[in-house]
């Protein structure tokens, strides 16, 4: 889960099936703008540095990759 969306200062991310994951931020050129390790099952991710616009985001888990769209406002 990953709310809210859009978000403006930061947002969350809820993961049910592992503690551990990462999380890689790009914008739509491909360039990775935030990349963060994550050592629980719920995090709060700082996104205020980053210009508005549309990211993706993909989490990495040792369950696979999930990709998701983030508009940051």
């Amino acid at each position: 889960k990953l709310y809210p969306n859009p978000a403006s200062h930061h947002f969350t991310i809820e993961s049910l099936n592992t503690p551990l994951f990462s999380i890689s931020i790009s914008d739509l050129m491909g360039r990775t703008v935030l990349k963060q390790s994550i050592h629980q099952q719920n995090a709060t991710v700082d996104v205020s540095g980053l210009s508005k616009g549309i990211y993706q985001i993909a989490i990495e888990t040792g369950q696979g990759l999930i990709v998701k769209k983030i508009a940051i406002e």
